[in-house]
């Protein structure tokens, strides 16, 4: 797990879950959709990382967040 400082700007890619609602065939096969993902870094524990899109300076709200498993991530890029 790499340790970035809180409000650390960061390039994610990693694989999104597929799923299916209603009627469908069995055999058909779904595939994973890779997705890139920017934000602030939010909080990261041992199972996720969590970024947001914007944050507040005058209250620390924050806006979009993303929680993302570590186990989906393929890569993370620290933005400058």
């Amino acid at each position: 797990m790499i340790r970035h400082k809180q409000g650390t700007p960061l390039h994610i890619t990693w694989d999104d879950i597929c799923s299916n609602t209603g009627w469908h065939d069995p055999n058909k096969k779904h595939s994973l959709f890779v997705v890139e993902s920017v934000g602030m870094l939010l909080k990261q524990d041992k199972r996720t990382v969590t970024i947001v899109q914007s944050h507040a300076m005058h209250d620390h709200d924050v806006a979009d967040a993303l929680t993302i498993p570590w186990v989906n991530i393929k890569k993370i890029k620290k933005l400058k």
